[in-house]
């Protein structure tokens, strides 16, 4: 019973850290983007985070920067990734 409780508390734990911490992981990718590809005029952010037990859905956005030419993506357009991050102590097989 103990190690139930401690499992379940150590990924509820681990999606809290996450979910505090991905505006800061989104800015710090978007800055070694911008230093080790400047030209490629692109920025990623996050919408739609939902927090889980065991794993946590978000989605990345890769977009244009407003104002700045890039050969990838046309004003307006973005790509969205959609994605799963699982938190538990042990990825349950899938």
């Amino acid at each position: 019973m103990a190690l139930g409780v401690v499992w379940t508390g150590g990924a509820w734990f681990t999606g809290k850290q996450l979910e505090g911490r991905i505006a800061d992981m989104v800015q710090q990718a978007n800055a070694q983007l911008r230093s080790s590809a400047p030209e490629s005029g692109l920025e990623l952010s996050y919408q739609d985070y939902q927090r889980g037990l065991f794993s946590s859905h978000l989605q990345l956005v890769v977009k244009p920067i407003a104002g700045q030419a890039n050969g990838w993506l046309a004003a307006g357009q973005s790509v969205v990734l959609d994605e799963v991050v699982d938190h538990g102590p042990s990825r349950w097989p899938r």
